[in-house]
């Protein structure tokens, strides 16, 4: 359910919608999510 909270979220965000807030922390969520990812693909080619 948090996913699709969020989602509706995020498009509230690109409407206008939703508390400003709210809006600056799911894009700093998002920015960190995208760099854990890029951090975990760097440890995965490492790998054997």
């Amino acid at each position: 359910m948090a996913v699709a909270r969020a989602d509706i979220e995020t498009l509230k965000c690109i409407r206008g919608e939703s508390n400003w807030d709210f809006c600056l922390r799911l894009k700093k969520a998002k920015e960190a999510l995208a760099e854990l990812e890029t951090k975990i693909e760097k440890l995965l080619e490492k790998l054997p």
